[in-house]
């Protein structure tokens, strides 16, 4: 990540002086504040978008994170301050030997520049073999120190992935000149190289970071595989198509949706169907003219003595018919006066139960209570 034109935090020129004077350093405060100003101007130079000053600072503080297990900390904070001093994204061979940081002309400069304020010579090889071995990322380093600057700068892949993304867009910014393909390829170079390492980090203390930076890395593998196939494809046979396949949507919710019906509105309601000739509907029944309906019976049906085990004598003849039910409709009579007609019909239908009134006598009037009873209640005549 690039800080862009950002100001540098004030601490870090300082930081770079103290480091210089604990390694034998005899030049004067300003010398020593002019290169570490050149250096920050060098880290801010345009087109850094990963490789900037941020990723600087960032090596620095994951090497005080690592300064318990150093030999020499100092040492190991200025070879982090030029390890990528120099940066070239100029070719693509570059990018696929030191990912744009040219290690050798960093290590150069560094030796130039710390020389010239006094650094002693046996420091200054130190510092620079340590930057020279950055190319191996610690393949080749056999001395803690070197072994710690190697996971500083590695460090960076081992973050939430969100920030891997930043990063990983980042460095294709920096190659946004090359050829997209010529990219892919020397990135999944690099990337398979890193992951066919025993160990990406060779120090105690940045062991935790493994997990993280090989998961990231593989993600990462992975998508540039398939982006790969798709330019290879394109450039033999013309653009195409997406490779990762689409997930599988149900057509209810797919872009292939059915044309929903419209609700039938005032204006819009569709006829109702003709209904066959003869046909009515009564209290929400059907009828049809000519039709003969069964009657309903309340009670034990009335005995059919048609009907093969029908029932005989006069137990069969108390059941009660009901009119059917399309003479419903008919104006209701008064209630006392049906019952009074069906107890009358019952005393003729069963002249054993109810027997003839001598002649004259007039008919006892039913006690009122007997207008709210049920049809199957007794018939009390006094």
């Amino acid at each position: 990540m690039n800080m862009g034109g950002a100001p540098a935090p004030q601490w870090l020129a300082s930081a770079f002086v103290r480091s210089a004077r604990a390694v034998g350093a005899t030049a004067d405060a300003a010398e020593l504040a002019a290169v570490a100003d050149r250096l920050i101007a060098r880290w801010q130079e345009p087109g850094r978008f990963h490789h900037g000053l941020s990723h600087l600072i960032e090596v620095l503080q994951r090497v005080d994170t690592l300064a318990e297990e150093t030999h020499d900390p100092d040492a190991v904070r200025l070879a982090a301050w030029y390890h990528g001093a120099i940066f070239d994204t100029s070719l693509v061979t570059e990018y696929r030997r030191a990912a744009g940081e040219d290690k050798a002309a960093s290590a150069e400069l560094a030796r130039t520049e710390l020389s010239a304020i006094g650094v002693p010579e046996a420091m200054v090889d130190r510092i620079t073999t340590m930057i020279l071995t950055l190319r191996g990322h610690a393949s080749e380093c056999t001395d803690i120190d070197c072994q710690a600057l190697s996971d500083a700068d590695l460090g960076s892949l081992a973050v939430e992935p969100q920030k891997f993304r930043a990063y990983r867009d980042n460095v294709r910014k920096e190659f946004a000149h090359l050829d997209v393909l010529d990219y892919v390829e020397a990135r999944i170079a690099i990337i398979t190289k890193l992951l066919g390492r025993n160990h990406l980090f060779a120090s105690p203390m940045a062991a935790v970071w493994e997990d993280a930076a090989r998961e990231n890395l593989a993600a990462e593998l992975s998508r540039l595989k398939v982006e790969r196939e798709c330019l290879t494809k394109k450039r033999e046979a013309g653009p195409c198509e997406d490779p990762v396949a689409p997930h599988d949507i149900p057509e209810q919710i797919s872009g292939d949706k059915p044309a929903a019906t419209t609700p039938s509105s005032l204006e819009s309601e569709p006829a109702p169907k003709p209904r066959p000739e003869g046909e009515r509907h009564v209290d929400g029944e059907r009828h049809v003219d000519g039709e003969q309906r069964p009657a309903e019976v309340l009670g034990r049906p009335v005995s059919d003595a048609s009907a093969p085990g029908a029932e005989t004598g006069p137990a069969a003849s108390w059941g009660i018919e009901r009119e059917p039910s399309d003479l419903r409709s008919l104006p209701r009579r008064n209630a006392r006066t049906i019952r009074l007609e069906r107890r009358t019909e019952l005393q003729v239908d069963d002249p054993d139960k109810n027997p003839p009134k001598p002649s004259g006598e007039r008919p006892t009037r039913p006690k009122d209570d007997d207008a709210t009873g049920s049809l199957f209640k007794p018939l009390n005549v006094d």
